[in-house]
């Protein structure tokens, strides 16, 4: 497994600095099976691995990059500048590291996702292989993660890579122990199969990618018309979503539904899915009590039900954010503050894992920071209402809305790199099809037959 890892990785930083419209697509392959490229005991993370691709970026494109309009990246760019200026006027103690941190999270975000979305750009044949790249794989996460359901607790898969890459697979939290005991030997805290986190290091990566499957995957399937092969992968994605012990990713994904119907408009479709609700919720009691349990736990202000994060728990922590920077209410304690607290501290005695993006937001940038997201918010809407295609834009908006309610319920943990890889991808191909240009019907054909 070593060898091959280290193949791969090779592969990918050979293609990518010389054939990148293969390399990026391998790339995205990659990041979504292994945690980052390896070769050998040399491990690529984070700004060193974002570096390589910077100077790939430059090599392949630097002739290039006057023809492509970055315009769909303009709100990204200003919440970097903006959390760049912030700080100039934070805690000078903490300026060394906060910088440090900034630069590592704008090179790791951004990187890639301007390279695959140059590559689209100047390469229109490409989106072909990066949604069938994306289509492969998700197949393959989602269903691994449903074969997970038989065996809770248990997962081949990350007892095999995750020693390779420094870690630890800890089967009592997988069996769903939130006291990440040593050991246990039965389900805990009323999770029908555990925690599943099929390909992923952690459940909650696998329940943010499986709703960014969900907007990609059902927008390139729609559009290919292949109407049956969609409908059967929505059946598995929502059996996915429901046993992955992840109910954020169940929340998330409802509201994000929810804003993508009212986006297109659609009476029927409108009716239709509040009938189907329906009828799902009159038909699970009789189907699982156990799965209508589980559902309704959402909805259990006390946490109870399902053991997890109450409203009142909410509340609390929430209050107690003004208490972390009661003494730099506006400007907070420095960029990724909360993330150097965990790791220094591991938790928070009233924040825990400052389990919400509103949490860290304020911790780590204070009111200044709600701001600043504010305005990066409602640039990104107002981008997305510049696409004349609904459907389209309707995907992109579903894509950034899941991105968005799941961060606010679970926090935002580098969620962000993942988001921009689909968006690039995403956004790349919809601004090809805009352009007048290239959208004629040998395209058409080209890239949905």
């Amino acid at each position: 497994m070593v060898s091959f890892i280290s193949f791969c990785s090779l592969l990918i930083l050979v293609l990518c600095a010389v054939k990148p419209k293969y390399g990026l697509p391998l790339y995205i392959v990659y990041s979504l099976f292994f945690p980052y490229l390896q070769i050998g005991n040399l491990a690529l993370v984070g700004r060193v691995a974002a570096l390589l691709f910077l100077i790939f970026f430059f090599l392949n494109y630097r002739n290039k990059i006057k023809n492509v309009d970055y315009s769909p990246f303009k709100p990204f760019f200003f919440l970097y500048i903006a959390q760049f200026f912030l700080l100039f006027i934070q805690d000078p103690t903490y300026f060394p590291i906060g910088f440090d941190r900034w630069n590592t999270y704008v090179l790791t975000t951004i990187t890639y996702a301007l390279l695959i979305y140059t590559d689209v750009q100047t390469n229109y044949r490409g989106i072909i292989v990066y949604n069938n790249a994306l289509l492969i794989s998700s197949l393959i996460i989602i269903l691994y993660g449903l074969f997970l359901t038989s065996i809770p607790g248990i997962n081949p898969y990350q007892i095999l890579i995750s020693p390779l890459f420094g870690g630890e697979f800890n089967e009592a939290y997988a069996l769903g122990d939130s006291y990440l005991s040593s050991s246990t030997s039965s389900l805990a805290d009323g999770r029908l199969f555990g925690r599943i986190s099929s390909v992923f290091s952690h459940p909650m990566l696998y329940g943010l990618n499986l709703g960014f499957f969900f907007v990609v995957v059902t927008y390139v399937l729609y559009e290919r018309k292949k109407y049956r092969l969609l409908v059967l992968f929505e059946i598995c994605l929502i059996a996915a979503v429901v046993t992955c012990g992840v109910r954020s990713a169940i929340a998330a994904l409802v509201l994000t539904l929810i804003v993508g119907i009212l986006n297109l408009k659609r009476t029927r479709l409108v009716i239709m899915s509040i009938l189907a609700f329906l009828l799902v919720i009159n038909i699970l009691p009789m189907v699982s009590p156990a799965v209508n349990e589980y559902l309704l736990s959402m909805f259990d202000s006390s946490g109870n039900v399902v053991q997890g994060s109450s409203l009142k728990m909410r509340y609390n922590q929430f209050i107690g954010c003004f208490g972390v920077i009661q003494d730099c209410l506006f400007t907070g304690k420095g960029f990724e503050w909360t993330s150097d607290y965990l790791s220094k501290h591991e938790i928070h005695p009233v924040l825990l894992n400052f389990e919400s993006l509103i949490f860290m937001i304020i911790c780590n940038s204070g009111l200044l920071g709600l701001v600043i997201w504010g305005i990066f918010i409602c640039m990104f809407f107002k981008f997305s209402r510049k696409i004349k295609n609904k459907n389209q834009q309707t995907a992109i908006l579903c894509l950034f809305t899941y991105y968005i309610m799941y961060s606010l319920i679970t926090g935002d943990y580098y969620y962000l790199k993942y988001f921009m890889l689909y968006y690039a991808v995403l956004v790349g191909g919809l601004s090809f099809k805009s352009n007048l240009y290239i959208y004629g019907t040998q395209y058409k054909k080209m890239l949905y037959r």
